[in-house]
């Protein structure tokens, strides 16, 4: 109920946006001068989906959510708006009943979820119709949480396979969710408490921990390459020379920088 009513709020929150109009800067080549997207769903628009990379990346499921958008409420923005809040409030509501589910604390995993569902940063992903990538790429990323959380409770194949899916469905609508194999193993050591709380037990732990989630590292290798090729193909990508020391230089600045919010975080 409580995942419900949060995401209730996040869709009244951002409800305003529905009566928004495109903007001239990627939603013409998404949606409203797309001829593919223009048809709705198709046989031929599904090829396009999954043979273009218009838009510098691979993303197939981004593109059949746009068309589908199109075949519901025709061709005005109301439709492409009413999805993204919708995604969005979905994610909000997911993200808490993941959190509270994994840790068994209420009040923490709702104030998490409420930064997020609330946060102005959210704003841009939300209200731009064109960042249906980002708000359609990370509703999947939590319905493979939510999968990998019940996975833990109940190991086997299927719910493990049920894992790979949502991924591969979040890596077709945005592959910065690449990432998703490692938060699960930073996840085995908290909350979920897979790798034991020793040394000795992380030893023996550490390797099935990695075995059972090679398939999703395999997953997301195969995207990257395809982002790095696609990216190549459209000229989204540029090569830089720097000296060496300057590479040393960046480096540790960065490093300084996050240690010193670390630190100030932790005092």
């Amino acid at each position: 109920m409580t995942a419900l009513l949060l995401s209730a709020a996040t869709f009244l929150l951002f409800s305003p946006a529905i009566g928004y109009d495109f903007i001239h800067y990627d939603d013409n080549l998404y949606v409203y001068e797309n001829d593919h997207v223009r048809q709705g769903l198709s046989w031929s628009g599904l090829a396009y989906a999954f043979q273009t990379i218009d838009g510098v990346s691979w993303m197939p499921a981004t593109w059949i959510s746009f068309m589908l958008d199109t075949s519901l409420y025709g061709q005005r923005p109301t439709g492409n708006h009413f999805t993204n809040i919708l995604l969005h409030a979905a994610s909000a509501g997911l993200l808490f009943y993941v959190l509270q589910r994994m840790t068994r604390r209420f009040w923490p995993s709702m104030l998490v979820a409420a930064l997020f569902a609330f946060h102005p940063q959210r704003t841009e992903s939300v209200v731009w119709i064109s960042e249906r990538k980002d708000v359609l790429s990370l509703f999947f990323c939590l319905l493979g949480l939510l999968a990998y959380t019940r996975h833990v409770e109940k190991p086997n194949r299927h719910s493990m396979a049920l894992v790979a899916a949502c991924l591969a469905l979040g890596l077709m609508a945005k592959p910065m969710v690449v990432s998703f194999p490692v938060v699960l193993l930073l996840l085995d050591f908290w909350p979920l408490q897979r790798a034991g709380n020793s040394w000795t037990e992380l030893r023996a732990k550490a390797w099935p921990l990695i075995k059972e989630k090679i398939p999703l590292f395999v997953i997301a290798v195969a995207a990257m390459v395809a982002t790095v090729w696609s990216q190549g193909n459209k000229g989204g990508l540029t090569t830089a020379h720097f000296a060496w020391y300057l590479k040393l230089s960046r480096v540790t600045e960065d490093i300084s920088f996050y240690c010193k919010s670390f630190l100030t975080q932790t005092v």
